[in-house]
């Protein structure tokens, strides 16, 4: 190993947790070193957030999906070549948003950016890897960020090795347009790949184990999107799972747990995402994960070590948004900033669907649980116009659950 360097701050991946983090550092004058393992920028800048929005968007324009109905027009587009404009005009857009991260990090902010693979040291060193061949480097730092986001859950009956079964981070290695396509998960990710399948003319059937698309959405809106869904083509199958998935007489099929059997042009499997911690050295290290295996941390984004942190999903997988503000939080304790300590406690929620849905705080569904694990039953309704109002800085005072309407 090379001499250590030291640094007021080594934020560990350099996606939007990590990027808000250094972010807000750089801004405050402070010493920092970005540790990224692939791209600047991770999965919103490489097959996830913009390049997905892009296809979409492309996808939809070149269809022209959104006007069909109000002209009257039956007849199908050239599918193939809207999908290899849709695709060439993502890898344009995936590329210049890796260009424009790259040069935020390095020459906006000034911080120093290491290639390779990390874990953590004893006495706040970071042990990285290059992720070219080299020798092992060592830094040390005041305090340390733990932001390397997630990965896509694979469920183990699933042989993702067949060529036609993909998780979303695969999905855009696919290079021709499938007669029929089978998605798996109605999360945002999975109704997000469902409206592009369908854009582009692909019949689309959508399995999901629970009883409403978009779990975390208000249930009343999901449901409006399932009807939109059926209503564009879309066959949604709700309340159950693949039991199994494979070859048969060279034909794809899935067998759901209902005992329907599918056989699929391509299946997308879009079931969730697991942290990703692996190689850290989280347990040598002492930082404790729960059950899950979730980073656990306090309410300064403090990990069970004394100043290591952790944002972004490897507490728990959410909007790229709201990963960017946990890292912005979690540097502003770390670092002693000051200026901004907490989260707004409005949750955002947005799925780039056809249609889209987008919600903010709590939702009825969410109320209602509230409401009946209120101690004395009371859910009050906060009727104040300040647009600063929240749960926990209302000026009105509740000893139960609030809900702002502004």
């Amino acid at each position: 190993m090379t001499g250590a360097q030291h640094y007021d701050l080594i934020i560990i991946g350099g996606g939007p947790g990590g990027q808000g983090a250094a972010e807000f550092a750089a801004f405050a004058g402070r010493r920092i070193l970005v540790i990224e393992r692939e791209v600047l920028g991770g999965l919103v800048v490489t097959t996830g957030g913009g390049p997905t929005k892009t296809l979409r968007e492309a996808a939809l324009h070149l269809t022209g999906f959104r006007y069909r109905a109000l002209y009257g027009i039956t007849e199908q587009p050239d599918i193939v070549m809207a999908a290899e404009r849709s695709r060439a005009r993502t890898e344009e857009v995936s590329s210049a948003m890796q260009n424009f991260t790259h040069s935020f990090f390095v020459d906006r902010l000034g911080v120093d950016v290491v290639y390779g693979s990390a874990r953590l040291g004893p006495n706040h060193s970071v042990i990285v890897t290059p992720r070219e061949v080299g020798t092992e480097r060592v830094f040390t730092a005041e305090k340390i960020l733990i932001a390397t986001g997630s990965r896509p859950f694979h469920p183990a009956n699933i042989p993702f090795d067949d060529p036609d079964i993909f998780d979303s981070e695969d999905l855009p290695k696919l290079k021709r347009v499938p007669k029929s396509a089978l998605v798996v998960g109605g999360g945002a990710i999975g109704c997000e790949f469902a409206s592009i399948f369908n854009a582009l003319g692909v019949p689309v059937t959508v399995v999901n184990s629970g009883e409403h698309l978009l779990g975390t959405m208000d249930s009343e809106l999901s449901d409006l999107l399932r009807r939109a869904f059926e209503k564009q083509g879309m066959r949604i199958v709700l309340g159950t799972g693949v039991h199994t998935a494979g070859r048969v007489n060279g034909e794809l099929q899935i067998t759901l747990k209902t005992g329907e059997v599918l056989r699929p042009d391509m299946a997308l499997f879009a079931t969730g995402r697991l942290v990703d911690t692996k190689g850290l050295g989280l347990d040598s290290a002492g930082v404790k994960l729960n059950p899950r295996g979730v980073v656990e941390v306090d309410n300064h984004f403090q990990t069970s070590i004394e100043g290591v942190y952790a944002a972004g999903d490897v507490i728990g997988p959410s909007l790229a948004s709201v990963s960017t503000e946990q890292g912005r939080v979690a540097a502003c304790h770390a670092l002693g900033l000051g200026f901004k300590v907490k989260l707004d406690p409005l949750s955002v929620s947005a799925v780039y669907s056809v249609p889209e849905l987008a919600g903010v705080g709590l939702t009825e569904d969410n109320a209602k649980i509230a409401h009946r694990r209120n101690l004395n039953n009371t859910v009050w309704i906060c009727s104040s116009t300040a647009w600063s109002c929240n749960f926990y800085s209302c000026s009105n005072s509740f000893d139960s659950v609030a809900i702002c309407r502004h």
